[in-house]
């Protein structure tokens, strides 16, 4: 492709650049030294090229555009792509941060309804938002497309009461549920274990809380029962007028759960 110089002597017939010279008979041509030979030596030259080798290269350059033109073409096409799953993804990220606006906007509305005073809605509004960042934790960490059920029962349950003090216990198969349900989940068990503290199980010494899962039906369409029982704590009395704790888990697990 690049040749080296290949240095060559070519003997001439004479020198046709030998200047003019005047002699006795003025500016002519003399027999003897007119056609003396002459060699000229011929620098920064390579062989030529043959036939087959030109048609070599003609090859080889259709074939370098041939590959430059497939990888103009990919990187178009991956370009493409990447536009259309950013706009995918701001849509969704979009849709979702509306979703948690709402909830949050729901949370603040009703709490201020049901509580008794500015302290009350502080400590009951921040824990239900803490509760919301818990299971955001735990979707976020599964890339938005499924929270194990597992993870985020005893991430409730740790934020309301070490496992290491044994008052609750949480135990069903691997189950890994939707970002939505999962939210509404955080939310709802997030409730039952307040109510737990305050008015249930744990309000009372030796109160336990026990959660546990199963499924049934077929692999593609599972059926989830999900059972929190409490023991060891007041007796039991018919429920009054529906709080804040009891519509909200409501009101999530039926617009999210189904």
């Amino acid at each position: 492709w690049f040749r080296p110089e290949e240095v060559s002597t070519v003997t001439w017939a004479g020198n046709p650049h030998k200047p003019v010279e005047t002699g006795p008979d003025g500016e002519r041509l003399t027999p003897r030294k007119s056609f003396e030979a002459w060699r000229e030596t011929v620098r920064l030259r390579s062989q030529r090229w043959s036939c087959v080798e030109k048609e070599a290269a003609g090859a080889l350059r259709l074939a370098l555009l041939d590959v430059v033109l497939h990888h103009l073409d990919t990187v178009r096409r991956e370009r493409e792509k990447a536009a259309r799953q950013q706009d995918v993804l701001l849509a969704e990220l979009d849709h979702r941060v509306k979703n948690t606006l709402a909830t949050i906007q729901a949370l603040v509305s009703l709490s201020s309804r049901s509580a008794e005073d500015l302290t009350s809605f502080v400590t009951s509004f921040q824990q239900r938002l803490q509760a919301m960042a818990r299971a955001h934790t735990r979707v976020a960490e599964a890339r938005w497309e499924a929270v194990d059920l597992g993870r985020l029962v005893e991430d409730q349950l740790e934020a309301l009461r070490p496992r290491e003090e044994g008052l609750w216990a949480a135990a069903g198969p691997g189950v890994v549920v939707p970002p939505q349900i999962g939210l509404a989940l955080g939310l709802a068990l997030n409730e039952l274990a307040r109510n737990a503290q305050q008015h249930g199980s744990l309000r009372h010494p030796g109160g336990r809380i026990d959660v546990a899962w199963t499924t049934e039906g077929p692999a593609e369409a599972p059926r989830l029962t999900l059972t929190w029982r409490e023991s060891g704590g007041p007796p039991l009395t018919p429920p009054g007028p529906a709080g804040f704790g009891r519509t909200l888990v409501e009101r999530s697990l039926a617009q999210d759960v189904n």
